[in-house]
C-alpha cells in the first residue's frame, strides 16, 4: 500500500516548533495525523488561534503570496506527522481535487471576516473612549450690550375734511311668518322576519394515516438489468439504494453545489448528516482487484470492516467489504468477474 505522499511527510514530536512569526515561508502543512497549535504574541501576550487536527492545513498564506513572512507560530502539541506541499506539489495537488481549492477559499473567507470583526471592536473601542475622556469647558458667553432705543415720535392725526353729507342705509322691511309644516305621517311597523334556522355544520373528519410501504430492496440483477455496463456496485445495507461502478477509477463523495462538480458515486442522498466530504475517497479497479484510498482533506474517516484508513494510503478492497464514509455505511459488491 503506497503512500503517495511518503517522499512528502515528516514526522515530529509534541514541544517541535514548525515555524515562528516572522519567519520566511515557502511550505504549507497537511496534517495526516497528529495535534498543532497556531498563536501569536501580542503585546507580550500569547493568543492561540485553536488546535488543528487531521485533515487541517495551515501555512497556505506564505505559499499562496509568494514567501510571505509567517504571520503565526506553529508548534506541535501531540505527535504528528505532516506532508510539506511546495508550490510545484500544490499545483498537483489542487488539479487531482478540486476541493482543497474550496477549502482554502472558504478558510481565507472566514479570515477576511475575522480581520474585519476585530477592525470594527477596535474602532468601536476608539469611539467609547473618546465619548469618556472629559470634553474641555465651554466658556460662558458674556451677556449683551444693552441697546438703547428712542421713543417712537408723536404722530398727530389728521383733522377730518369737510364733504357732502353721507345719506342712512335703509332699514329692511319685517320679515313674515313661516308656514306650519305639515304633520309627518307614522311609519308603519314592519314585522320581524321569519327566523329562517341555519343549515347543520358538516362533521369534522379525523385526518386519516395514510400508510406507505417503503421502497422495495434492489437486487444485484435488478442492478445488472439497470446498469449493465457496470462491474461492481455499493450499497446500503438495507438493500434500498445501489451506487454502480462503471469506469475503473471513481471519485467518492458528495455533490458541490459551489463548484457544480459530482462525484461518480454520489452519496447525498443518504449521508443526511453531512459526514461525507466532497472528495472523501477514491475507488480503483486494478489487474489485482480493487482498492480503495482516502482523499487529502477528509474530516471523519474511511474504514473497511471497522478499520480506519490512512489517507493517501490505497487499501485492498474485496467483494462483500463493509465500507465506511463517516457515519455512513454500505457494502461493496463485484458484478463482474
Amino acid at each position: 500500500m503506497a503512500n503517495p505522499f511518503k517522499d512528502f511527510t515528516v514526522h515530529l514530536v509534541s514541544g517541535d516548533v514548525i515555524y515562528q512569526e516572522g519567519d520566511s515561508g515557502i511550505m504549507m502543512y497537511v496534517i495526516q495525523s497528529g495535534v498543532v497549535e497556531l498563536f501569536r504574541q501580542v503585546n507580550g501576550q500569547r493568543i492561540s488561534y485553536g488546535a488543528l487536527e487531521k485533515g487541517d492545513f495551515f501555512g497556505e498564506m506564505s505559499l499562496l503570496l509568494e514567501r510571505q513572512d509567517r504571520t503565526t507560530s506553529a508548534v506541535v502539541l501531540e505527535d504528528a506527522n505532516l506532508v510539506e506541499i511546495d508550490a510545484t506539489l500544490f499545483d498537483k495537488m489542487i488539479r487531482g481535487n478540486i476541493e482543497i481549492a474550496v477549502r482554502m477559499m472558504r478558510k481565507l473567507s472566514l479570515r477576511l471576516r475575522e480581520r474585519e470583526m476585530e477592525m470594527e471592536a477596535g474602532d468601536l473601542s476608539q469611539a467609547q473612549a473618546a465619548a469618556a475622556a472629559p470634553q474641555p469647558a465651554v466658556p460662558a458667553a458674556a451677556p449683551p450690550e444693552p441697546v438703547s432705543v428712542a421713543p417712537p415720535a408723536t404722530v398727530s392725526a389728521p383733522l377730518p375734511v369737510a364733504g357732502p353729507p353721507i345719506p342712512a342705509a335703509p332699514v329692511p322691511p319685517p320679515a313674515m311668518p313661516a308656514p306650519p309644516s305639515p304633520p309627518v305621517a307614522a311609519t308603519p311597523e314592519v314585522p320581524p322576519a321569519a327566523e329562517i334556522p341555519s343549515a347543520p355544520e358538516p362533521p369534522v373528519l379525523a385526518p386519516r394515516r395514510v400508510q406507505r410501504p417503503s421502497a422495495p430492496p434492489q437486487t444485484l440483477e435488478q442492478v445488472r438489468g439497470k446498469s449493465p455496463d457496470a462491474h461492481a456496485a455499493f450499497s446500503t445495507e438495507d438493500g434500498t439504494v445501489h451506487l454502480p461502478l462503471v469506469s475503473d477509477e471513481a471519485a467518492i463523495g458528495r455533490f458541490d453545489p459551489v463548484t457544480g462538480m459530482r462525484p461518480e458515486v454520489d452519496v447525498s442522498a443518504i449521508d443526511i448528516n453531512r459526514s461525507v466530504s466532497r472528495h472523501h475517497a477514491r475507488v480503483q479497479r486494478g489487474p489485482d482487484g480493487y482498492t480503495l484510498t482516502e482523499e487529502v482533506g477528509a474530516l471523519n474517516g474511511t474504514f473497511i470492516n471497522g478499520t480506519r484508513l490512512v489517507t493517501g494510503e490505497s487499501t485492498p478492497l474485496q467483494d462483500g467489504d463493509e465500507i465506511g464514509l463517516g457515519v455512513v455505511r454500505l457494502r461493496f459488491h463485484v458484478l463482474s468477474g
